[in-house]
């Protein structure tokens, strides 16, 4: 039996096959924590419940989890290139249970550990995550604040393995990016309460109450409840639903416009800066405020390619 800490292994399977939906099952995961801990942007309690009972069609994996598969090898190596402590190694990971309490789950990416031949020792936890659309959630290289509900998965895979600290390796708009968690032995005593009255319910099948009150949450219940579509039309009537209805659907023509306009008021910028900066890396304004920056990515032969602008 494959050991790792306080971590049992169960088996090492692609995301998304029988075996691992079936691990998955019965148990709670890194991103079921943050569901039961009303944490998710993307799933609720009710929602968790009903996938775990089957009950809610699964969905194709998207373009952006795809794109994210391949991506995960060379964050990988960037963090082992520009973040690994000293004498610490990476390994490939699989599918875990609490040696205690085989219902907690971990799937993390990547173990971090002390000897590259031998996972038995582990001493923290590497998540990657390609995020190109969510580059604001995040912050600064190098700090401890990433997105609450990724905070909570590496809090859950840190509880699994007893290990102390987990990193953060992030590719989205602003390059590759990593972030520093400790572990919340508070905050996991409340979450694996939670956890477990949870699986209670799923064993009872008591249903939890689709309390979820943000408005993204509401309507992903209610898709789930409605998955057919019929030639009926309905006809709304309430003015406050109606005037909802009208600011949102002005908002989106908006923000569509200004998204537009944005991008080619930013192109003409470059090509104006373009045209004055030549070959200077640094544009700057009468008072000494940065207007733009040259940048060139390295190609594959570690010669720097094309400079590109970024606006300040």
């Amino acid at each position: 039996m494959r050991r790792s800490g306080t971590a049992v292994a169960l088996g090492s399977w692609p995301d998304g096959s029988p075996e691992w939906l079936e691990a998955r099952k019965s148990r709670i995961g890194g991103s079921d924590i943050a569901a039961v801990m009303g944490l998710s942007p993307w799933q609720s309690r009710w929602q968790l419940w009903h996938d775990k009972r089957g009950l809610e069609d699964g969905q194709s994996p998207s373009a952006l989890l795809e794109a994210g598969h391949y991506v995960e090898p060379a964050a990988a190596q960037w963090y082992a290139d520009h973040h690994l402590p000293g004498g610490l190694h990476l390994r490939n990971s699989g599918t875990w249970v609490h040696q205690d309490r085989d219902w907690q789950l971990a799937n993390p990416d990547r173990l971090i550990v002390d000897n590259p031949h031998s996972e038995r020792h582990p001493v923290g936890v590497l998540e990657i995550k390609y995020t190109p659309n969510n580059a604001s959630q995040w912050g600064r290289d190098g700090t401890d604040s990433p997105p609450a509900h990724y905070w909570a998965q590496a809090q859950w895979y840190m509880d699994v393995f007893g290990v102390e600290w987990a990193d953060f390796a992030v590719l989205s708009t602003w390059g590759f990016r990593c972030f520093h968690v400790e572990r919340d032995d508070e905050w996991l005593g409340y979450a694996r309460s939670e956890a477990q009255s949870f699986i209670a319910m799923l064993e009872l099948g008591i249903e939890p109450p689709d309390t979820d009150t943000t408005p993204a949450a509401q309507y992903a219940v209610q898709r789930l409840r409605h998955p057919s579509i019929t030639d009926e039309q309905v006809t709304i009537t309430d003015p406050g639903d109606l005037r909802a209805i009208g600011q949102a659907a002005q908002l989106h023509a908006a923000a569509r416009e200004a998204t537009a306009e944005a991008r080619e008021l930013e192109d003409n910028a470059k090509a104006i800066l373009a045209a004055a900066m030549g070959d200077a890396r640094t544009a700057l304004a009468p008072d000494g405020t940065t207007l733009a920056t040259r940048r060139a990515r390295k190609g594959r032969d570690g010669q720097p390619g094309n400079p590109y602008i970024t606006l300040n």
